[in-house]
């Protein structure tokens, strides 16, 4: 999560965190963060009322979730990864 409206992943297998690529696509600042279980898919939510989807590993963006009316400040999916809230 990060005040400059993007999110950070990182490489942690060696003995140095190296910087792996950065998610762009909010307007706002980026309050949450959570991936499926098998890791293919992140969630990120943030004050600019959205919740978007990330492919980790290619980087890209696959969705915009719109619909809130106020800042979104949690997402979590669910055990068998079919429904985000």
């Amino acid at each position: 999560a990060s005040v400059d409206e993007t999110v950070k992943l990182w490489d942690l297998s060696g003995e140095t965190p190296v910087e792996k690529g950065t998610l762009k696509g909010h307007s706002s600042r980026v309050i949450c963060i959570a991936r499926n279980n098998d890791g293919s898919l992140l969630a990120s939510s943030s004050k600019d009322m959205t919740v978007r989807l990330w492919d980790p590993r290619s980087m890209e963006e696959k969705a915009t979730l719109t619909g809130h009316s106020d800042e979104v400040y949690c997402v979590a999916f669910s055990p068998d990864g079919s429904i985000l809230a």
